[in-house]
């Protein structure tokens, strides 16, 4: 028995010996040198903006098909889009945003921003790709919350680190709050002794004077949002973003220049506009530029097409009595064959009109309220210079004459009204932001829609409804926050966001 026990355990050593040998470097053994485990935030920064500027499927489309037809940009040429296509459209919206879709299959802008924001914490020299990407991050937000309203924003994007796939919906005003905190705390912390971006910045090719003036701009745009909800917090944001540097010329726009190479890098805004011949441009937009002589409509109206748009919300019989291939549409600047057409975020011309609007309120700005608006003015006539195909740019000369019109030229009595509309102007093809404007402000003054069986009553819709999908996926939160919703007998279409005020 002694020897066999003797034996017994020299060979369980020997077996502890072999097994030893055979496990040394097993995880070596069983990782795959060729297969990433970690990425440098810098690289994924690029397609993070391409992926907001959208493709033709999902963010464009819906922008177009929908809410530049509710802004009476544009109008459908073969069925009234706009409030009709406000119950599936969302869908693309959404999942665009959230979860990803389209040909390459890459995941939602906001995973993408999500992502940069954690990895670039890791390393104090990361700090500006940390901070542009928390400004991008509340750039996409401010769209979302803008349209939908309460939407998951704490919680978002965070599958990939908490395994939360359900996560909460936050009220537009704690979102609103929080996204004015980073934008604050995200430009104080660009250090020019760190890393920056460079060339896989495709907006501003990590130049940090111009990232500080993009996030304060955008601080800017969301403190005006809050003007009737919260005037005094919106006046102290304002006030401050102005303070701390805007944008000083068409030089700090923020946009991307989208080349024709592959389809992530293409703009498809020709694609979706013009190669579809779904749209034209919209009768109260042709109308309200050519009456005042506006230069802009060269660049804008395809040539050699007459400057008459297509009315929104007519019937069908209506639509199809008109002979739409007379009728103007978009042009080869903005909407240009070689899809190279760029996708501009925010002008200078807009920041020179919110900057006119918060003088007009009594805040503090630099200039007085005519000066700002008629620099707005001058910035829109000359912004299209980035656009392909040689636009035509309005001579200093023709720019002076349209500001000393009657009815363009500054007038307190009415200044709000003038502001906004230039706003709508210079915003064209950016559905979003002149909705969120007029819902804010009620200019401009659009027409009304109201063809057989609008789901609205003939009223142009305050919000999107919430996906389909998040009733499937996210039902419990879903329903939770459309209970918050004040709902009437048109649904959510009509119930106002949170800083949405009569």
């Amino acid at each position: 028995m002694k020897t066999l026990k003797s034996s017994s355990l020299a060979l369980f050593a020997a077996l502890g010996l072999w097994l030893t040998s055979c496990t040394a470097g097993f995880e070596q053994l069983n990782t795959n040198p060729t297969q990433v485990t970690d990425i440098d935030p810098l690289l994924m920064f690029s397609n993070m903006q391409l992926r907001t500027a959208g493709d033709n499927f999902e963010q464009q489309t819906y922008n177009y098909t929908a809410i530049s037809c509710v802004v009476q940009h544009l109008s459908p040429k073969t069925a009234e889009f706009g409030p009709e296509m406000y119950r599936g459209m969302p869908n693309a919206q959404w999942e665009w945003w959230y979860a990803g879709r389209g040909v390459i299959g890459q995941p939602g802008v906001v995973k993408f921003a999500t992502d940069i924001v954690e990895r670039a914490k890791k390393n104090p020299n990361d700090v500006n790709i940390l901070s542009a990407a928390r400004i991008w991050k509340v750039f996409v937000f401010h769209r979302i919350t803008d349209l939908f309203g309460d939407v998951p924003y704490f919680e978002a994007g965070r599958g990939f680190y908490d395994r939360n796939f359900t996560p909460k919906y936050d009220t537009q005003e704690a979102i609103y709050r929080d996204m004015l905190k980073e934008l604050k705390e995200a430009v104080a912390a660009f250090d020019n002794t760190k890393r920056t971006l460079t060339i896989n910045d495709g907006v501003y090719r990590g130049d940090l004077t111009r990232w500080r003036r993009f996030g304060n701009s955008l601080r800017l745009r969301l403190a005006m949002r809050l003007s009737k909800v919260d005037p005094a917090t919106a006046k102290r944001e304002a006030e401050e973003a102005i303070a701390a540097g805007v944008m000083q010329s068409n030089a700090d726009m923020a946009w991307i220049d989208q080349a024709n190479g592959a389809r992530i890098q293409q703009s498809n805004t020709w694609q979706t506009l013009n190669q579809f011949d779904d749209y034209r441009l919209s009768e109260l937009f042709v109308s309200t530029l050519d009456s005042t002589n506006d230069p802009r409509l060269r660049i804008i109206n395809e040539a050699p097409r007459p400057n008459r748009g297509l009315p929104n919300g007519i019937t069908s019989a209506q639509r199809q009595a008109l002979n739409s291939n007379t009728l103007a549409r978009v042009g080869p600047h903005l909407a240009s064959p070689n899809r190279d057409s760029p996708t501009i975020f925010i002008t200078y011309a807009e920041v020179e009109l919110l900057m006119a609007e918060a003088k007009w309120r009594g805040w503090t700005t630099p200039r007085t309220a005519r000066e700002h608006y008629e620099a707005g003015i001058r910035a829109g006539m000359t912004q299209y210079s980035i656009c392909p195909n040689n636009p035509p740019i309005p001579a200093d000369s023709s720019i002076v004459r349209y500001i000393a019109q009657p009815r363009i030229a500054y007038n307190e009595s009415n200044a709000l009204e003038q502001i906004i509309l230039q706003k709508w102007i210079c915003t064209f093809l950016d559905g979003l932001e002149p909705y969120a404007e007029w819902r804010r402000t009620g200019f401009p003054r659009l027409r009304t829609l109201n063809p057989a069986g609008n789901v609205t009553g003939g009223l142009v819709p305050r919000r999107a409804q919430y996906p389909q999908s998040e009733q499937i996926f996210n039902t419990a939160n879903e329903a939770e926050a459309r209970g918050r919703v004040n709902a009437n007998e048109y649904g959510i279409f009509l119930a106002r966001v949170w800083w949405d005020r009569p």
